[in-house]
């Protein structure tokens, strides 16, 4: 990521979109984890329902100080939403960063 232009301690903005093919009644979990494993902040798009093929075309803008970002991972976790008699499922994850 190009720096060039920017005071130290100024803030990024981290926007993404989620394009995933999964399973029925799911979701994506966004979580931003410190170097200790630690949550900062978290964040979940909608369930679509009854869709095979559901894309997440949501936005989350994250903002991390510059000198922070070496140190953050970010987890995208894809998680089957089941009745309300039964636990959610996590379908599986994909993270970027220091502990990927």
């Amino acid at each position: 990521m190009a720096t060039q232009g920017r005071a130290p301690g100024t803030f990024h903005s981290i926007d993404f979109f989620i394009f995933i093919i999964s399973s029925q009644d799911t979701y994506a979990q966004i979580t931003l984890l410190k170097a200790s494993s630690e949550e900062i902040m978290s964040n979940r798009t909608v369930t679509r329902r009854n869709q095979h093929h559901p894309v997440y075309a949501e936005r989350y803008p994250f903002n991390i100080q510059e000198n922070l970002l070496n140190q953050i991972t970010l987890v995208i976790t894809i998680i089957n939403k089941k009745s309300s008699t039964k636990a959610d499922s996590n379908i599986g994850w994909i993270s970027f960063g220091k502990k990927s």
